[in-house]
């Protein structure tokens, strides 16, 4: 079996949407996705520099704001745009928000 990989450019699209959405440390993107601690360490220290396309797949899975197309393509924007039938992107919304409140009490 052939593991297939993502460019690095698309890595960093990644990380740069998992940042949008609150999720900028290992510990966070861990217990999001179930993804080892180790693994998410690596990305977010910039150790590695692409990841599977199994991993990828796994955090857009359990991070539905993201827009994958984004992701791979570098088309469209970051983030999934919202229906009114979404829960998924209204429970990620209200994520984001919060993050945003919290970033905003920080400063």
């Amino acid at each position: 079996m052939v593991t297939e990989y993502i460019l690095p450019i698309m890595l960093d699209r990644l990380l740069e949407t998992l940042k949008l959405i609150g999720i900028d440390k290992a510990t966070q993107l861990s217990e999001k996705t179930g993804l080892s601690y180790h693994t998410c360490h690596q990305l977010y220290i910039k150790r590695v520099h692409t990841i599977s396309v199994e991993t990828l797949e796994k955090i857009i899975r359990n991070c539905p704001a993201i827009n994958a197309n984004y992701v791979l393509t570098g088309d469209g924007d970051a983030l999934v745009k919202p229906t009114s039938s979404d829960e998924k992107y209204k429970a990620a919304l209200e994520h984001i928000e919060q993050a945003a409140r919290n970033a905003l009490r920080k400063d």
